[in-house]
């Protein structure tokens, strides 16, 4: 699978392999300076059985740079995800998608590269439990 994160490794090394971000959380806040957007994922692994796995609760930072557009009113207040996609654009940028739980409209960043920036271990609250 082709993920088009710089450091998608981090993410990957922690949990064992990359989200889909299913029924996971985008923190407030959202920054939007010039051309460049940072935010966070709560995140955490399922087991086979569709329940989390307390030991795997995370906050994933990304930093879009080279943003070129930048639609969130999709996110509702809750910010909870069906899913958020990375996705290649043709002319070699990324375009990130954000499908929320509630609401029918999809959240969007249009930018020229993704990084992932931090990777925290938090509570199943999405509080962080400390720099790792």
């Amino acid at each position: 699978m082709d993920i088009p994160v710089d450091s998608s490794s981090l993410v990957v090394e922690r949990l064992g392999e990359w989200p889909s971000f299913h029924d996971n959380y985008v923190v407030d806040p959202i920054h939007h300076r010039g051309e460049t957007v940072e935010f966070q994922i709560h995140t955490w692994l399922v087991d086979r059985q569709g329940w989390k796995v307390n030991a795997s609760h995370h906050l994933v930072g990304f930093r879009c740079d080279g943003v070129t557009a930048v639609s969130l009113n999709g996110l509702t207040e809750t910010r909870e995800l069906y899913r958020a996609d990375f996705l290649r654009t043709a002319s070699g940028g990324v375009r990130v998608e954000f499908e929320p739980v509630y609401g029918p409209e999809m959240a969007t960043i249009k930018c020229r590269k993704v990084s992932v920036v931090s990777m925290r271990r938090c509570s199943e609250h999405g509080e962080p439990a400390g720099d790792d």
